[in-house]
């Protein structure tokens, strides 16, 4: 309340309490509130800076505006036609195979790079048109106790060029002949397409994304 007094650049109004001046959303009468609440208007100078100065570490980013982290949304069709490009998939290079499937599975599930990082190849679920995969560890954007721990990629009929069932169905099959050969100690879905095949790091996956994206010259459509 002292910071909102220091803003004023007028004295503040009073809003006299009058019948229906705040309803109940449910019942549309008086809300019970006003039985105990004055309500009053402010006008504020909108120059915050100087007060911010005194406050605590973290107080300024809380009342700050908000600023979009997302500004801009992309155009997809592009990546598309460059990953129908990728096919068939048994005689596309591993790496070519590795990066369809990373940006297949980003764009199906809008994953997280962390998501996909975690995915698992143990215990990975084949169904008739889908696949369920563990995750080997918790995803940051959710609470511990309430974490999701599988992840299911769905087929697309329309276009296998397009499908991750199919795409994640080969991949694994052919790495697979790969692991008899050097052992994939922690068991991740993504390994790297050289030797020695091992899982790849999170920062890795964010890079085959990149150069998915760049291939094919992914730039932002609008603002949201």
């Amino acid at each position: 309340m002292g910071v909102l007094l220091r803003l004023l650049v007028e004295d503040p109004w009073l809003i006299w309490s009058k019948r229906n001046v705040l309803l109940h959303p449910s019942s549309a009468e008086e809300h019970p509130i006003m039985r105990h609440t004055s309500l009053m208007a402010c006008q504020l100078s909108g120059h915050n800076l100087e007060h911010m100065a005194s406050w605590k570490p973290g107080t300024e980013r809380q009342y700050s505006p908000h600023i979009k982290r997302y500004a801009a949304i992309w155009e997809v069709k592009p990546g598309l036609q460059r990953i129908r490009t990728m096919d068939p998939l048994h005689s596309i290079s591993l790496k070519d195979q590795s990066l369809k499937l990373v940006m297949l599975m980003a764009l199906m599930q809008a994953a997280r790079v962390q998501t996909l990082h975690l995915l698992m190849l143990r215990n990975i679920a084949f169904g008739e048109d889908s696949v369920s995969v563990l995750l080997g560890g918790n995803i940051k954007q959710c609470k511990s106790k309430f974490n999701v721990h599988t992840i299911e990629f769905r087929a697309y009929t329309q276009d296998n060029r397009l499908c991750v069932f199919m795409t994640m169905k080969e991949h694994i099959e052919r790495t697979e002949k790969l692991l008899t050969e050097f052992v994939n100690a922690d068991g991740k879905l993504l390994i790297s397409y050289i030797k020695p095949y091992r899982s790849v790091s999170e920062d890795m996956v964010a890079r085959w994304l990149k150069t998915m994206s760049d291939s094919v010259g992914l730039t932002p459509r609008g603002s949201l």
